[in-house]
């Protein structure tokens, strides 16, 4: 009986054995649950799992592609037998201080660098300096760096520090730079090629190289062309949209009263802002001084330290006292409107099409009507092709186009706009231009958080600078 025990013990062993060499690599599972998450991009109809999609994907505002593409090369490394600890630091430093998302995956470790002196590094550095994706990048190293619009929505300043500290990298270790970017002004001095892509025919929905060669010549020779195209021409004149000079601004619509915002603490204290009907109002100043916060006071989204923001009395919902933030979401509809900085953070519907009608239909207008002017909108800003695809399957600059679109379209008394003109090329950006300037034409008290100058100049905005302590 022993004797066969042991040879039932041996046969058990090598059949554990062989079921565990016939089992798939480690980190294949991974990978596979990776490609699977990108997949649920294109899953159509209101699934499960598509909600599953937009829950892991758009409340963080990374893009699904990013996001699954880096599980899937964390799974490939795995695979390998590489230490994960320092990609994976790389991963969440990328999500959680870019403003475009760089991740950046290299064999070689940089200077030696762990990776919890990497997480140091950035602490260290401060964190307006790492606003960007291209300081991110800057500190990761690697042989390639590659930087997605990584000065968007930043200030003049931090614009400034992140091209000199890309231009010291490059000074130091002569990586290759990669750069997209709509507005390539600010990176002449460091690029020696330019790529553009578009569509080599109007009427074409698929893109490709339209010009190839040293900025000299593809701004020299082609500018005409590049410009009807809607590209960023550096030069290019910017046709204004001012108010006529015989148009007045309206009545006061919107108005703070001894009014201390902010989240902890108080970012600005004793504030006392009017806004106009016909007006549009440009909240400038430096990153991190509270523009933002400002502004969702301003619409009622963040209760006040101290003081209010009203509106003016005929506005006021039945029932109800005169400060925004104490009025339930339905009160607020048609009278202020929100665009919010991270466009995910608004869309409610699973289609772009839906998403647009969203605001004429809660107004009351019929179905018809509403798909109407949701039709209209998303024809002015380049959307239509889109219309059954879900909001969060867009692009970053298509996603903002969507989310002021769908305000636009609700027309609100009051419209506060977070950075609207993001990620932009020229075109969209005109005719973004043009919505805006036509809602103030209508009567509309426009209200923009922006760094974005030429938007500031052709609409003649009024500044309101947002200081720190102030």
């Amino acid at each position: 009986m022993a004797t066969k025990k042991r040879k039932t013990t041996t046969r058990r062993s090598t059949s554990r054995k062989k079921r565990a060499e016939q089992r798939l690599p480690a980190g294949l599972g991974t990978l596979f649950a990776g490609l699977l998450l990108v997949g649920l991009a294109f899953v159509e109809g209101d699934s499960v799992w598509k909600t599953l999609h937009q829950v892991l994907f758009g409340l963080f505002g990374c893009g699904s592609f990013v996001l699954g593409a880096a599980v899937c090369c964390l799974a490939v490394l795995y695979t390998r037998g590489e230490d994960l600890l320092p990609h994976i630091c790389k991963l969440v430093l990328g999500l959680v201080f870019a403003s475009g998302t760089v991740i950046v995956f290299s064999d070689i470790q940089p200077q030696g660098l762990s990776a919890f002196q990497m997480v140091a590094a950035c602490y260290q550095n401060g964190y307006q300096a790492w606003l960007s994706g291209g300081a991110l990048g800057a500190v990761l190293g690697g042989n390639l760096l590659l930087l997605d619009e990584p000065t968007a929505n930043l200030d003049p300043e931090g614009v400034k520090e992140v091209h000199d500290a890309v231009r010291h990298v490059l000074e130091q270790t002569r990586e290759t730079l990669v750069v997209v970017e709509h507005h390539i002004d600010v990176w002449l001095d460091l690029v020696d090629r330019v790529i553009v892509l578009g569509k080599p025919e109007a009427d074409s929905h698929v893109s490709g190289v339209i010009a190839d060669g040293t900025p000299e010549e593809v701004f020299g020779s082609m500018a005409s062309v590049l410009a009807k195209g809607g590209a960023w021409v550096p030069g290019r004149t910017i046709e204004s949209h001012t108010p006529e000079s015989s148009q007045s601004s309206g009545d006061v619509v919107l108005r703070t009263e001894d009014l201390s915002f902010g989240r902890d603490f108080a970012l600005g204290e004793h504030v006392n802002l009017v806004f106009h009907a016909g007006e549009i109002t440009a909240l400038t100043g430096k990153n991190g001084v509270g523009k933002s916060t400002l502004a969702l006071t301003l619409a009622g989204l963040l209760k006040p330290i101290s003081g209010r923001v009203s509106m003016d009395e005929t506005m006021v919902p039945a029932r109800r006292e005169n400060d925004v933030f104490t009025w339930k979401s339905r009160d607020l509809l048609g009278r202020i409107g929100m665009v919010f900085q991270e466009p995910e953070h608004q869309f409610v519907a699973s289609s772009v099409r839906d998403e647009a009608a969203v605001g004429p239909k809660s107004m009351g207008k019929s179905e018809e009507e509403s798909y109407a002017i949701a039709d209209n909108m998303l024809e002015r800003m380049n959307l239509a092709r889109f219309a059954q695809a879900n909001p969060f399957t867009l692009s970053g600059g298509e996603k903002r186009r969507l989310s002021v679109a769908s305000m636009l379209a609700a027309a609100p008394k009051v419209l506060v706009m977070d950075e609207p003109t993001f990620g932009q090329d020229f075109t969209t950006w005109t005719e973004m231009v043009k919505l805006i300037a036509g809602a103030r034409d209508a009567g509309c008290s426009v209200i923009m958080v922006t760094h974005d100058e030429p938007l500031i100049e052709t609409l003649g905005a009024r500044r309101v600078l947002v200081s720190e302590g102030e």
